[in-house]
């Protein structure tokens, strides 16, 4: 394979996952109003995990092609996950993405529902992975990060259902590592990865989506800080902040720039497509905006 830089490599690779999903959910039968909620909830991602799914099976040595399918299903499952969070009964949040969140647009049964099919047909869709006799592994690696071992966990902390005696660290990883970790995982998997090269790509997922959470958290309420958000005022995410990051009120600036440096590292970290180096070839530029 012809080597290539890592913004090159995570173009292609969101390019390949935006027209898989356009195309997964283009059909509007037999409810159109539940699949126009779901293409309302998967509009405007980043797609860093599908990205993390791809790059981890040109690690492992296999064809990023072939994982198309098996990336979509990891960010369907991330938008499930938002789409439920976002509800009156978890986060109660009003907007997501710059826009209405799916409860406020569609109703709260609707955004229900979306979020399960959403999920469902991650699964379906991750099966259809190649080479096939790789793909049942990949997807349960996907499935075991996203229930109750992991993002659905990190929820239930998240949300005050387990006690207060559960690091914010932990409640960290898994909200957001642990999917990041299992992305990693499942790409490793389906790319015919040992064991030793597929439990580094884990570690190296669950540092990434710890770093993410830090930045994404950070650059919300020091962009709060500055007037530009009403979440700063918003007495539920005070109170999620002050659990989750109690060192952050003393120098958010700082440490926004620390979880920024963070990041950068952690995208150079993984080689891309032929080997390369990522080491200056500007991959820090393609950090993705919170939100």
């Amino acid at each position: 394979m012809t080597a290539m830089s890592f913004p090159a490599f995570f173009a292609r690779a969101s390019e390949a996952t935006r027209a898989r999903l356009d195309s997964y959910l283009s059909t509007s039968e037999p409810a159109p109003r539940l699949w126009a909620a779901m293409r309302y909830a998967v509009a405007g991602g980043k797609l860093l995990r599908p990205v993390m799914v791809m790059a981890a099976v040109v690690d492992a040595g296999g064809e990023w092609e072939g994982a198309v399918p098996l990336a979509c299903a990891a960010e369907l499952i991330h938008a499930y996950s938002l789409v439920h969070d976002d509800l009156p009964a978890l986060d109660d949040d009003d907007e997501r993405r710059g826009k209405p969140t799916c409860h406020r647009q569609f109703g709260e049964a609707a955004a229900i529902l979306a979020g399960d099919a959403l999920l469902a047909l991650a699964l379906e869709v991750g099966l259809s992975s190649r080479p096939a006799r790789r793909a049942r592994p990949a997807v349960r690696a996907l499935a075991h990060a996203a229930g109750p071992y992991g993002m659905c966990a990190g929820q239930s902390i998240d949300l005050g259902l387990e006690g207060s005696n559960i690091s914010g660290e932990t409640c960290r990883y898994l909200k957001t590592g642990a999917l990041f970790a299992g992305a990693a995982v499942a790409g490793a998997l389906l790319g015919g990865g040992k064991r030793a090269p597929v439990e580094a790509l884990a570690a190296y997922g669950r540092e990434f989506g710890l770093s993410f959470q830090l930045y994404d958290d950070l650059a919300d309420r020091v962009s709060a800080a500055d007037g530009d958000s009403r979440e700063w005022q918003a007495a539920a995410a005070m109170e999620r902040a002050r659990r989750q990051l109690p060192p952050a009120y003393a120098r958010l600036q700082e440490l926004a720039h620390y979880v920024e440096a963070l990041m950068a590292g952690e995208l150079r970290r993984l080689d891309p497509p032929g080997g390369g180096n990522l080491n200056g070839d500007g991959s820090e530029a393609h950090l993705p905006p919170s939100g």
